[in-house]
């Protein structure tokens, strides 16, 4: 069983569920499991009805001769899930789950914990979308970015993306990134010649634009 999300699902897809009056919103959260069983922890919590999203991709491998298509972890023990409280209390409680991604930045309950990381809808889209869309291999680099170019792919399978470019190496293949809050980013290695640089105002339009979509499509 493969992610139940991919790019081409319409953006209101994760947020139909649990949008009925007197119901709380869902969100996206953080879970740690063992590496190596991040896509059979994901295909557990579906069968239970649950939306876990695996950060994986697709790729061709020659096996003994024969091309078959893998599916391959890039955000290793990490899945996100899109779950209200009563579905997060019950899901720390399965055997597969270790714990969940908490923001060191709020203040302790008084359980000594802080409060979940909760990552914004605009920014699981273009995770999404990078991971099902990129013909090139996509890495998870818990760097905070080197460099703060705002940059927009001009062609190609990610034609119209934008993003930040945070490295460039000696043979000019430039890192280009889109921010997950309080993760890192998601990340290819991609040539210049594909990039054009724009200004932090059209980069705020354009995350400015993906959530007018996602509150056009909330409100439905």
């Amino acid at each position: 069983m493969s992610n139940e999300f991919d790019s081409k699902q319409n953006l209101s897809a994760t947020q139909k569920v649990g949008d009925a009056v007197g119901v709380e919103p869902r969100k996206w959260i953080v879970a740690r499991v063992s590496n190596n069983t991040e896509k059979a922890s994901r295909d557990k919590l579906m069968e239970r009805g649950i939306k876990a999203f695996a950060a994986t991709q697709m790729e061709t491998h020659n096996w003994k001769g024969h091309l078959r298509e893998v599916e391959v972890v890039r955000i290793s023990t990490y899945l996100f899930l899109f779950v209200n409280t009563e579905e997060r209390n019950t899901i720390i409680n399965y055997p597969f789950i270790k714990s969940y991604l908490q923001d060191r930045t709020t203040t302790v309950t008084d359980k000594g914990l802080h409060t979940d990381v909760v990552i914004p809808e605009d920014e699981m889209q273009r995770m999404m979308y990078m991971l099902g869309q990129s013909d090139l291999p996509v890495q998870f680099l818990p760097d905070t970015f080197a460099k703060n170019d705002y940059v927009r792919v001009r062609r190609g399978s990610m034609q119209g993306i934008v993003g930040q470019l945070f490295r460039v190496d000696r043979k000019g293949n430039k890192k280009f990134g889109v921010a997950i809050h309080s993760l890192g980013c998601a990340a290819i290695d991609i040539p210049y010649t594909e990039l054009e640089q724009i200004t932090k105002q059209e980069y705020d339009a354009y995350n400015e634009q993906i959530r007018k979509v996602l509150r056009a499509s909330q409100d439905r």
